[in-house]
């Protein structure tokens, strides 16, 4: 039996299975159950070309997920916003999403918020991006 298919359990299988159902990335999965990506996709191979009855029958369960929507691109919600499909809040809150998943656009975008800029670009922005990274921090920590 190699090294992986040891660390690799039926009972770490199914927690990285039910974490991936439950909408996180195979990146994030990996990291909670503590197994390479290199093991899961040799496990998902191996199990696609019938290897083995437990590695077929992991990579039929993961075939057989619901396959995560791609998040649309922080800039085109901004524009969506711009033309009235989505609210402000509507739009923050997805940004928000976003950031959390590190996306650097979305983050520069709600430091920035393009949204909220007066039409006259001489005037002075109300808030600093000092200001805004602050009440960032304390948005997220008070929903941590």
């Amino acid at each position: 039996m190699s090294r992986g298919a040891q660390r690799f359990t039926p009972e770490r299988r199914q927690q990285w299975l039910k974490l991936i159902e439950l909408g996180s990335t195979q990146d994030e999965a990996n990291s909670t159950v503590g197994v390479s990506s290199a093991t899961v996709r040799r496990w998902l191979q191996e199990g696609r070309a019938g290897k083995s009855d437990e590695r077929r029958k992991f990579a039929e369960t993961f075939d057989a997920l619901p396959k995560r929507k791609p998040r649309p691109a922080p800039k085109s919600l901004v524009k969506q916003e711009r033309e009235g499909k989505l609210t402000p809040d509507q739009l923050e809150a997805l940004l928000e999403q976003a950031a959390v998943d590190l996306n650097v656009q979305a983050i520069r975008l709600l430091l920035e918020r393009p949204w909220e800029k007066n039409a006259d670009e001489n005037e002075s922005p109300r808030v600093t991006l000092a200001d805004e990274l602050a009440a960032f921090r304390e948005r997220k920590a008070g929903t941590g």
